[in-house]
């Protein structure tokens, strides 16, 4: 398994130019330090279709993408692809159907 970020490599000065103007669409995400950064959702998708474009479709799987927000027009190939809201609408459905209790912990 491997772990990509869209701001990965973007230094603070980076992400502040990111700030999303009024009439952008933004998205809030939380940085590996912990803090919040708020950015527009226009820039967001490029750099995952920049990131998509960039490995090979055949040494995955999967590629899953962990955000609540909507990228319908990224693609990656012919591999399988899953935005996480199905993952975790999925598995509440699992819990409730099989009266399983489970705990989900950020990683």
């Amino acid at each position: 398994m491997q772990e990509f970020g869209a701001l990965d490599g973007q230094s603070e000065e980076e992400i502040q130019r990111l700030r999303p103007e009024s009439s952008d669409h933004r998205l809030v995400t939380r940085l590996g330090n912990g803090r919040q950064a708020v950015v527009r959702k226009s820039w967001i998708a490029c750099q995952l279709q920049d990131m998509l474009d960039e490995i090979e479709p055949e040494d995955y799987l999967a590629v899953v993408l962990l955000c609540t927000g909507e990228f319908s027009d990224l693609h990656f190939g012919d591999s399988f692809s899953m935005r996480s809201i199905w993952l975790i609408m999925a598995l509440m459905r699992f819990v409730r159907a099989h009266s399983v209790l489970a705990s989900l912990f950020r990683l």
